[in-house]
């Protein structure tokens, strides 16, 4: 019994869905194909026992936490601050093309701006790549259409990786209307949980009805 336990964990460990710091690598034979990847995930939360919120988002931002106001460029020179979005829901999501599990995600992400930016929740990509040509054709591969911005900086090098305590990716925070942390995971499906209990009725792919209210 104790050698499946230790089979089970290691199992476990080896498939959390996340990149390390000393990971960083600009390529990858494990690239997550655009065409095959999955439109949306399921807004099902892990059990406790295989959250990898337990070892990997212990450090992050509390809830309830003001969120530190950043001013990151877009890849065009925008200047985008978070103070800019005070009185909307705000979905940050630190990433980056080199992360397989980051490549992953983004369809899933995608599909989520889709339906929530109809209610005026903003979402905001914070890329750690370094070179702005890795950024430039994910951004493509992928059909990304929420903003993304990037210090173009090595990650342990990035001011907000250090101000939003970023030790693995994907990380996401969803931030409240008053610039406080609501939720931070690095756990796509409790993103999409979260945003589904706040407008409930903006849960189903098609956008919000009228009847459709934040929290």
């Amino acid at each position: 019994m104790e050698i499946i336990k230790t089979i089970t964990l290691a199992a476990t460990l080896m498939t959390a869905p996340l990149c390390a710091t000393t990971a960083q690598t600009t390529s990858s034979k494990t690239q997550t194909n655009p065409s095959t990847a999955p439109a949306a995930a399921a807004t099902t939360q892990p059990s406790a026992a295989a959250d990898p919120d337990t070892r990997y988002a212990v450090d992050l931002l509390k809830v309830g936490t003001e969120a530190p106001d950043f001013a990151l460029s877009t890849l065009d020179g925008k200047t985008v601050k978070l103070s800019d979005m005070r009185g909307k829901y705000v979905v940050l999501d630190f990433w980056a093309s080199w992360c397989p599990d980051c490549r992953r995600d983004l369809p899933s992400v995608g599909a989520l701006y889709k339906t929530y930016s109809a209610r005026g929740v903003e979402f905001v990509g914070v890329s750690f790549d370094d070179k702005k040509e890795n950024l430039v054709k994910a951004i493509a591969d992928y059909n990304i259409a929420y903003t993304q911005v990037s210090e173009l900086k090595k990650w342990k090098e990035t001011a907000i990786s250090k101000a939003y305590h970023i030790g693995w990716i994907p990380t996401m925070y969803v931030i409240g209307p008053d610039g406080k942390v609501v939720l931070a995971t690095v756990v796509f499906e409790k993103v999409a949980a979260k945003l589904a209990e706040i407008m409930p009725e903006c849960d189903d792919g098609q956008g919000c009805s009228e009847n459709c209210k934040l929290k």
